[in-house]
């Protein structure tokens, strides 16, 4: 069977007066992306995205393994982009935890950057079968940072 990515997103900027990034365009752009490659999203086995519009969260980021908080970020111009928050670690199952932050972003650097946290799990992981919450606990924030910038 047909191992599909887990992502989940708000409605974002489409129909949310709060919203300050389009979640359901992250979204489409992410699940193409790692959906197109299914030998390399069966390798990181199960993991589940959570994409938010805004610090309201409707789409849980922080209880996610990977998640995006919508953000605006300052430009050269005086203005300001459209960009996202990434959150790691998180779970809801057992005790839950909440999400560490690890860096913020503009909108751009989205799939690369996904794709970076993704490859650096692989890379460093205990064995096949290490879940990516168990990594990150066993790795500490600071190291995940020191990884992936």
């Amino acid at each position: 069977h047909e191992h599909l990515p887990d992502i989940v997103a708000c409605v974002g900027t489409t129909m949310c007066k709060l919203a300050v990034s389009s979640a359901p365009e992250a979204y489409h752009c992410l699940y193409d992306a790692l959906a197109a490659d299914s030998t390399y999203w069966k390798s990181i086995g199960t993991l589940r995205i959570n994409i938010t519009g805004c610090p309201n969260n409707c789409a849980h980021a922080w209880i996610a393994d990977i998640g995006l908080r919508g953000r605006r970020t300052r430009n050269e111009d005086g203005g300001s982009d459209e960009g996202y928050s990434i959150f790691v670690g998180g779970k809801l199952s057992e005790a839950g935890k909440i999400a560490e932050h690890l860096c913020d972003i503009n909108t751009e650097e989205l799939i690369p950057a996904v794709r970076e946290i993704l490859d650096t799990y692989l890379e460093n992981r205990e064995g096949d079968h290490e879940l990516f919450v168990d990594f990150c606990a066993r790795i500490g924030i600071e190291k995940f940072r020191g990884l992936v910038q």
